[in-house]
């Protein structure tokens, strides 16, 4: 009876709240963390990367379909995303029909195209195009996708 109506006297006219809360239920309120989900920071710059290297992707796409260079590009794009699995230059080279050290070469160039257009959408997402803070965002960006 003495606690009750000391309870009484520290909350005057206001309900008294279990802290005990129902852990059956599903609500909002109780949300676990999974111990093995990326931090929401992470996961944001993740996503970022992926939107900035799928449109320097398809800037140079637009370009290769530009110059009537679709079917080069489209061979030669697996060397970009990392999807070589089975693929090999002399495959590449008989579908394209020209030889193995054009195709080499090609590949380089695309692949120098490709690092030019994602330093670019990185100097655009940039408040000032310094190159100095282009290099770290890059690394950055590298760093984020292994």
């Amino acid at each position: 009876m003495r606690d009750r109506e000391s309870a009484a006297k520290r909350n005057p006219g206001q309900p008294i709240e279990s802290l005990q809360r129902d852990t059956t239920s599903t609500n909002a309120e109780i949300q676990i963390a999974d111990p093995h989900a990326l931090s929401p920071d992470v996961e944001f710059d993740r996503k970022w990367a992926f939107a900035l290297l799928d449109r320097a992707l398809t800037q140079l796409a637009e370009e290769h379909k530009a110059e009537n260079k679709s079917q080069l590009f489209e061979t030669l794009k697996p060397w970009l995303t990392g999807d070589i699995e089975g693929l090999s230059y002399n495959d590449a080279a008989k579908a394209l029909n020209i030889n193995e050290s054009t195709i080499k070469v090609s590949i380089h160039r695309l692949r120098r195209r490709f690092r030019d257009l994602v330093k670019t959408q990185i100097a655009a997402t940039l408040p000032e195009p310094d190159l100095a803070l282009v290099a770290d965002e890059m690394s950055y960006l590298v760093s984020i996708l292994r």
